[in-house]
């Protein structure tokens, strides 16, 4: 949707992977369950685009070859908030109650 996206990785600092607790970070933990899932698309909003650079990075570091990504704009309900889980709204008979047809999602 945006096109592609190129960065210079040398204006990237090394990304911290690991927590202070042993925990891996979002980023890592993202990386290795879609490489473990054989994800090989990966749709997502706009909002992870800047986690990009990160995630390509980890791949490569990793060997791993990355998913085709792809980065949509994000929806927003008619009062202006975010579509989210948090809502409600990943639910598909939310959009049925509301009259949404099929081909629309």
């Amino acid at each position: 949707v945006y096109g592609r996206m190129q960065y210079d990785y040398d204006q990237y600092d090394d990304a911290i992977i690991m927590k202070s607790d042993g925990m891996p970070t979002y980023h890592l933990a993202n990386v290795v369950d879609d490489h473990d899932m054989g994800v090989t698309h990966c749709i997502r909003g706009m909002e992870w685009l800047t986690s990009l650079p990160r995630h390509e990075q980890i791949y490569k570091n990793m060997d791993w070859t990355p998913p085709v990504w792809m980065h949509l704009p994000l929806l927003y309900t008619d009062n202006g908030v975010k579509l989210s889980k948090r809502h409600g709204h990943s639910n598909v008979e939310w959009y049925k109650e509301r009259g949404y047809l099929p081909d629309a999602l």
